[in-house]
């Protein structure tokens, strides 16, 4: 699933050793297990993925991506700001892509996204798709934006399985309501 503002890629054609990415975060079949963190996680009709003791109803989700860490910023689209910039790698190490996201054996992936090395990105639009069918917009959300400022967004860790240690400290906006 590539965003319509991404340039194309291939994602079904790819060579074996290649790591795929969406331009979109998929939460159905995923959950956190941290042990303070984590809770239930999305498998069937109904349930809802918890973290931090906020539960969220989301199946599909634009991608924001923000790692103050890094620093750097991931998203399905463009800012208002024009900081994030577009990017595409099929199957390579990332030729095509300002910076690369993943690192694996292979070092080859393929994806599309806007990307910045700054995780203050400017405003942007998200939509989301919620358990029930309905897709949600949320005009001009800030980079910064969680439940401890604005009851919009809890702010929830992203941590892959490939490498964790990688991925520490990213976070995700996910709609409270």
């Amino acid at each position: 699933m590539i965003d319509s503002f991404c340039k194309r890629v291939d994602l079904k054609n790819t060579k074996a050793e290649s790591h795929v990415f969406s331009s979109y975060n998929l939460w159905y079949g995923y959950r956190y297990t941290h042990a303070t963190d984590g809770g239930t996680g999305m498998y069937r009709i109904g349930d809802r993925l918890e973290y931090a003791k906020h539960k969220y109803d989301v199946l599909v989700s634009d991608m924001d991506i923000i790692m103050p860490a890094w620093p750097g910023s991931f998203a399905s689209h463009g800012d208002d700001a024009g900081i994030l910039v577009s990017g595409s790698a099929q199957d390579s190490n990332g030729t095509g892509i300002p910076f690369p996201v993943a690192v694996s054996a292979s070092n080859q992936y393929t994806q599309s996204l806007w990307v910045s090395r700054n995780p203050e990105r400017g405003l942007l639009d998200t939509q989301y798709l919620s358990t029930a069918g309905d897709v949600r917009r949320y005009d001009k959300v800030r980079w910064d934006e969680s439940y401890d400022d604005n009851p919009r967004f809890g702010r929830v860790g992203l941590v892959t399985t490939y490498s964790q240690a990688q991925t520490a400290g990213w976070t995700v906006h996910l709609p409270l309501k």
